[in-house]
């Protein structure tokens, strides 16, 4: 009963976990990752010199569950994302076609939001205790997205324009056939050359 009374609590109340559209109904663990790499560089005497630092991707990676009398009530009050899902085999192949969908999405943790997330592990295990749930463990990672822009540089301030300015449209080119003496090669050019040819 105290199952169902969660579950009923977790849809009148909310829940403020969420991964790409998918709501927990209970998250027995989460770990969130931060790091931040700074650069190392050997000179000829000394230590390594470092002369920035970048940021990595964030990681997360939480184990969650759902057991079929949840999945029920939630059936039943017609509040939850899993709407007429009958078994906890469709609650993991959502789970499923989210990282095979390979599309960034938000992901909103107990501690914090994240964006442009992606599943890189789903992790399942069934034992005496969870025969009749679904626990699974989510690993998603966040991915750096970079803008990028050209800038065209101005003709008058390169070294050598015709080899480095923005290409201009010249129309369009036909191929050309090589002249015969380039269709030989060396070797051939070589014995032609000792024959008199």
């Amino acid at each position: 009963m105290a199952i169902g009374l969660a579950s009923l609590a977790l849809l009148l109340l909310g829940s403020k976990r969420n991964i790409g559209g998918v709501i927990p109904d209970v998250v027995i663990q989460e770990v969130h990752d931060d790091a931040v790499t700074i650069t190392q560089h050997p000179v000829e005497y000394g230590a390594a010199v470092s002369d920035h630092a970048y940021r990595e991707p964030s990681q997360v990676m939480m184990t969650i569950g759902w057991t079929p009398s949840s999945l029920l009530i939630n059936g039943v009050l017609s509040l939850s994302i899993f709407k007429g899902l009958q078994s906890l085999d469709e609650v993991y192949q959502q789970l499923l076609g989210i990282q095979r969908l390979r599309e960034p999405f938000d992901l909103i943790t107990g501690k914090r939001a994240y964006t442009n997330m992606l599943i890189t592990a789903l992790s399942v295990t069934t034992d005496k205790d969870t025969e009749k749930a679904l626990v699974v463990t989510v690993t998603m990672q966040e991915v750096l997205r970079a803008r990028t822009m050209v800038i065209p540089a101005e003709p008058e301030k390169q070294a050598e324009p015709s080899k480095t300015s923005t290409p201009a449209n010249a129309g369009v080119k036909q191929p050309q056939t090589p002249a015969p003496a380039q269709d030989k090669s060396v070797l051939k050019q070589a014995g032609d050359l000792i024959r008199g040819k």
